[in-house]
Parts: C-alpha cells; sequence; structure tokens
C-alpha cells in the first residue's frame, strides 16, 4: 500500500496493517512530527519548562524523576483533617494499614502508609484527603471481593502520622513511627 509522508510529501509503501498508524516515511520525518506536535508545560517543582508528546504529557507534572522525589517529600498535598477524621484515619491505619520506610536508588529514604481493605468508598474517601491514587485489586476465587489500596507517601506519610498518633492504640509505640518521624525532619533541615 502507498501512503504520502505528512512532513516531506513523499510516497512511501507500508503494510495494510500497519497503514492506519504510519504516517511518515522514515525515523528522520517521525523525529521531526514529534517535535512539531510537542506541547510544552512547566515543571510543578522547579517551574522549569519542559516539552513533550501530547499521548504522554497529560498525566506529567514534574519535569524528571528527582522533581517528583522532591516533590513527594516536600510538598504535602490535599487538606487537612478534623480531630475527629484524624481519630478515624488512626483506626483505619491500626486496623487495615501499613507503615513503612525503605530506601530508593539516589533519592534517599521513601516513607509510606499504605492502607488496603474491601470497601472502596472508605479507600477513596482517603485518597481524597491526601489526593493520592486508588489501586483495585481482583482476588483469584469465586465470590470474592476485589481489594482497594490507597498509598500515602513522603511529605502526606509524615503529615498523616503526626496527626494520627495521639488517636492510635495498637501501633502507636511502634519505632518505625519514631524513624519515619526523625529522619523526615532531618531530610526536611538540610533542604
Amino acid at each position: 500500500m502507498k501512503k504520502l509522508c505528512i512532513i516531506c510529501d513523499k510516497e512511501f509503501s507500508v503494510v495494510p496493517s500497519k497503514a492506519p498508524f504510519r504516517q511518515t516515511c522514515s525515523k528522520k520525518c517521525m523525529g521531526i512530527s514529534y517535535r512539531k506536535s510537542a506541547v510544552s508545560k512547566k515543571c510543578a517543582w522547579c517551574n522549569e519548562e519542559f516539552r513533550g508528546r501530547p499521548s504522554t504529557m497529560k498525566p506529567h507534572r514534574f519535569c524528571s524523576s528527582s522533581c517528583s522525589s522532591s516533590a513527594i517529600y516536600h510538598e504535602p498535598r490535599g487538606r487537612p483533617m478534623s480531630n475527629i477524621e484524624s481519630a478515624y484515619m488512626a483506626g483505619l491505619v491500626d486496623g487495615e494499614g501499613c507503615i513503612s520506610s525503605y530506601k530508593t536508588r539516589g533519592y534517599g529514604p521513601y516513607y509510606a502508609v499504605r492502607i488496603a481493605m474491601t470497601d472502596e468508598k472508605t479507600i477513596r474517601w482517603v485518597a481524597d484527603i491526601f489526593d493520592a491514587s486508588v489501586c483495585k485489586q481482583k482476588q483469584h476465587g469465586l465470590g470474592r471481593k476485589p481489594i482497594y489500596k490507597v498509598a500515602i507517601l513522603g511529605a502526606n506519610a509524615h503529615q498523616l502520622l503526626k496527626q494520627i498518633r495521639p488517636y492510635m492504640i495498637t501501633k502507636r509505640n511502634d519505632p518505625k513511627i519514631d524513624i519515619i518521624m526523625q529522619k523526615y525532619e532531618r531530610l526536611t533541615r538540610k533542604q
């Protein structure tokens, strides 16, 4: 099948199954087409402009993984919680939650509070407070409900633990919380 290149107007051959997707005659013309259609966006952390294809730029807020990591560490998102919400959240973290701290390549320690349960409405409420995303995991077996998960990371995890610790019962004296609090305080003082 013959088509015309959208960049150089040269005719080129293409397999019929790929005809709907191929628009250029060569990799050089494809690179030019990508640069022409590129869109610009400002990084939410460093305010520098970065470019990319429209199809991949929509979800991106940061120009690089280092800016993304910095924002997670230092930029708490979401809204503040009332005392009643803090107490309810403490119950969720005590019963259904996991508090973790681990290292990542080159970005220092990583802090997370994860909550997983079968009640989607509760997990969506937690995600809305912290501007986080919800992950749905199917369970194998007849009649088993899917599990909904939310991860509260970095600065949000630190803020959450600070707010809910007075209301926690089971995990209040967990040494992981002290380690996360101390390390996070040190990290923010260095910056």
